[in-house]
């Protein structure tokens, strides 16, 4: 399988699905009008324009260092119990095993599992059922939490909370970070809360050369163009929209390689400044 090289890193990806969802769904405020100016950019691939849906890739990155296989997001998950999300609720989603496999790796080859944030689409590998009991999906691997989102989610908990999460913490798989936390020489973890309590965005340097796993700070290209769009699951919605400029600002017009989890495939590019606002530039690599 093809990977993307940053330095001494390797960048690969495991797509689990693609969800299509209601344009209303997400940004529940903002009428047709305000897109239609940026259909022939959006469209095909982000916004189907005649069903009105938008389209969400559910997906993993994959660092490899030259010492570990660190995972950073773990999508849906399979036969999850999600009564608030029936169109996930015990879906069966074994495309991204296959994924992981076709790069060479098993459940055991992975030393590292980093979570954006714990909403469900981003933390639902974490487990897998097993005799019956949620276990650990990577034995091998330290779960990497935010201390402040998992302190949120253990205040309120949920299904997802109690499928997820809790079996990590009953292993003592996992440890929980506060604020900038250095994983390695070669990983960042770096706090930008508003779609959650704790969420974070995930660096990746190398040999001068940097990448950003951007987790659910952005879903749609769109908000390049608008960062005040928030959407409906944000926690903060006036603490994301300044999260997503202060963001777009710093990687505007440089080599950083953004990679989002949900923008259209590739899902990974550059910010590049236009006009009085922001647009996003798929990466020309094949990966």
């Amino acid at each position: 399988m093809k990977y993307r090289q940053l330095g001494e890193l390797r960048l690969r990806r495991a797509v689990e699905s693609i969800l299509t969802a209601d344009v209303g769904l997400f940004f529940t405020d903002k009428p047709r009008e305000l897109w239609e100016p940026h259909f022939s950019w959006l469209c095909p691939g982000g916004l189907d324009k005649d069903a009105w849906r938008i389209h969400l890739p559910m997906q993993s990155y994959i660092v490899q260092t030259p010492h570990h296989n660190i995972l950073i997001d773990t999508c849906v998950g399979s036969g999850k119990r999600l009564p608030r999300a029936p169109h996930w609720d015990g879906a069966d989603h074994g495309a991204f095993v296959k994924a992981l496999n076709a790069h060479g790796l098993s459940f055991e080859d992975i030393d590292f599992v980093m979570c954006t944030h714990l909403h469900t689409d981003h933390c639902g590998w974490n487990t897998r059922l097993q005799d019956g009991s949620w276990v650990p999906t990577f034995p091998n691997a330290r779960y990497i939490f935010s201390k402040a989102e998992y302190k949120h989610w253990d205040k309120n908990r949920n299904e997802v909370y109690e499928q997820n999460v809790q079996p990590i913490v009953d292993r003592g798989l996992a440890d929980l970070v506060e604020g900038t936390y250095d994983l390695n020489e070669f990983v960042c973890i770096e706090p930008l809360s508003g779609h959650t309590p704790g969420h974070c965005c995930v660096n990746l340097r190398s040999k001068g050369q940097h990448a950003v796993v951007t987790g659910d700070l952005l879903h749609s290209p769109i908000q390049c163009v608008f960062p005040e769009w928030h959407n409906l699951y944000d926690w903060n919605k006036e603490m994301g929209a300044v999260a997503r400029r202060t963001f777009l600002e710093r990687y505007a017009d440089t080599d950083s390689l953004v990679c989002t989890i949900h923008f259209p495939l590739p899902s990974a590019g550059r910010i590049r400044t236009e006009s009085t606002a922001f647009r996003f530039v798929p990466d020309p690599h094949d990966w």
